[in-house]
């Protein structure tokens, strides 16, 4: 607890000394003088740059604030992107969401439209097959009377033959 908050402290004002005197700044302009030289010796090369005086770390103040500055402008352009492709990405997703409200409405009115045509085909086979179905009896009748005609010529016949049959000749 106590150790934790002295050395929370301890740093705290350590970072504020360090930006108060510009030496963050100072140190990040060496580190980037070096990743641009890339000397074959960076530690006689970082001796030079401290050992220049005074302009050379106004140099590199200069060009660390330079370089924060381009980071922060590149950052700035970046988070307004970033901004408009949220923006964007949020109205395609809403317009995909009412697209899709809109596809499945469609899919219920064609599911509404297929059962109704099925009630209506059901309804047409049903009255088909009642119209075969009296249609069949009413054949049904017809062989049934045919029979009965035959039946009956066969019968006339016979007897016609049989009369002929006892008829002199």
């Amino acid at each position: 607890g106590i150790i934790a908050a002295a050395a929370a402290a301890s740093a705290k004002d350590a970072k504020m000394y360090l930006e108060e005197h510009g030496v963050l700044q100072y140190v990040q302009g060496l580190l980037h003088a070096v990743i641009q030289a890339r000397p074959k010796d960076p530690y006689a090369f970082l001796r030079q740059q401290l050992g220049s005086g005074s302009n050379a770390s106004a140099r590199d103040r200069e060009a660390a604030e330079a370089s924060e500055q381009k980071t922060s402008e590149l950052l700035g352009q970046k988070e307004k992107e970033i901004a408009e492709l949220a923006g964007d990405y949020a109205k395609l997703q809403m317009e995909s969401s009412a697209t899709i409200e809109e596809q499945k409405q469609q899919i219920k009115d064609l599911q509404r439209d297929l059962e109704q045509t099925w009630r209506e085909t059901a309804d047409i086979l049903a009255e088909k097959e009642r119209g075969m179905a009296e249609v069949m009896g009413d054949f049904a009748k017809l062989q049934g009377e045919l029979r009965k005609q035959v039946e009956e010529k066969e019968r006339i016949s016979a007897e016609l033959n049989a009369l002929k049959d006892q008829r002199p000749v």
